[in-house]
């Protein structure tokens, strides 16, 4: 029996496994939109892309985003996987920038 797919919801995936991979590679540009479609097809996005995009604004030097992003991640993860390790490692990744270059 085959059990019925949604196709966005495999593209949101794929598409958050590229943006950090693109992130990771350097070009937040790159990443930025592919994130931001992953966020479109997977209604909202989730931690991942919420955490990626914050990483992915730190790297453009945009605080105010980075914060916003964080914010939005912190409240998914509260809700979804809070002992999630990844989710736990991207959130310390992402707070150490923050902490590091307060100014």
């Amino acid at each position: 029996m085959r059990l019925p797919i949604d196709i966005d919801t495999v593209k949101g995936f794929l598409d958050r496994q590229e943006g950090a991979a693109l992130y990771r590679a350097g070009d937040a540009e790159a990443a930025l939109a592919v994130l931001r479609r992953s966020v479109e097809l997977s209604a909202g996005g989730t931690g991942y892309d919420h955490l990626f995009l914050a990483l992915v604004a730190w790297q453009l030097g945009d605080r105010e985003q980075t914060i916003r992003w964080l914010d939005r991640a912190e409240g998914w993860v509260a809700r979804h996987h809070p002992d999630s390790p990844d989710l736990l490692r991207f959130r310390s990744e992402a707070v150490t920038l923050l902490d590091g270059n307060r100014g």
